[in-house]
């Protein structure tokens, strides 16, 4: 016991004789001062160029963003043109088997419906039943099926689903 007072009380004399004799030798004073002015700087240097880090990776993130958003609207431009030009080629499938030549070229998938439906009535009308039931059991149904595809509804294209590409796409540029 005696032994751990004795031992104590030469480490508070030692401690009290180096701090006293650090805080009062100037060379160690100016050492002190010099590493703190080295700490402070480093310290403003790793915080300016954190500072202009996150600045480049949000430039980059608005960079890659943009790119992201144009390469977007170009698969998409093309995803739409592709089916349009399928349904089309549907359309005019279903046209050609038509005896006046069926609606005119620009005419929407819609509208060839109506059309298709216009003769299915006059084909019943004039008794014409095997034209009625080309037009009412293949021709209609074929491109129903061209519109349902063309709505977006199960189309793949590449190995992507257009309909929620579509989506997804309206919704991007929805929120902006």
């Amino acid at each position: 016991m005696a032994g751990k007072i004795f031992g104590q009380f030469l480490s508070w004399i030692a401690t009290d004789i180096i701090v006293k004799g650090l805080s009062n030798n100037r060379t160690f004073q100016r050492v002190v001062l010099k590493v703190d002015k080295f700490q402070t700087t480093a310290e403003k240097l790793a915080e300016e160029k954190a500072t202009e880090v996150m600045k480049m990776a949000h430039e980059g993130k608005e960079a890659a963003s943009k790119i992201a958003k144009e390469q977007t609207a170009a698969a998409a431009e093309a995803s739409t043109q592709n089916m349009k030009d399928h349904a089309r080629a549907a359309g005019e499938a279903v046209n050609k088997k038509l005896p006046d030549g069926g609606p005119p070229p620009n005419a929407t998938l819609q509208e060839q419906l109506q059309y298709l439906q216009r003769q299915l009535e006059k084909a019943q009308a004039n008794g014409d039943f095997e034209s009625a039931g080309k037009l009412q059991h293949m021709d209609i149904p074929a491109m129903q099926d061209a519109i349902t595809k063309m709505n977006n509804t199960g189309v793949v294209i590449g190995g992507v689903n257009v309909g929620a590409f579509m989506k997804n796409l309206k919704k991007e540029f929805s929120k902006e």
